[in-house]
């Protein structure tokens, strides 16, 4: 059973990545992207939001099977 906790880190993976790609709607290409500072900055925290929350989760729960963890938990270091 998902704990509370467990729970809120979930959305909040599910939200990041919602963010992300409501973020892509808005470019035509990478070089769009590269110009635009502010998506970048925002497509970067939705990114930390991400490695945070699964690093905490495998604090959590270390039943619960992640695909690629130490590769999501290495974006927060950008």
């Amino acid at each position: 059973m998902l704990t509370n906790n467990l729970k809120k880190l979930l959305f909040d993976i599910l939200d990041a990545i919602d963010a992300i790609e409501q973020i892509k709607l808005q470019l035509t290409d990478y070089q769009s992207f590269l110009q635009n500072r502010i998506l970048r900055s925002a497509t970067e925290k939705e990114l930390l939001v991400i490695g945070e929350a699964v690093n905490n989760i495998e604090k959590i729960n270390k039943t619960l099977s992640i695909s690629n963890t130490r590769k999501i938990k290495d974006t927060r270091i950008l």
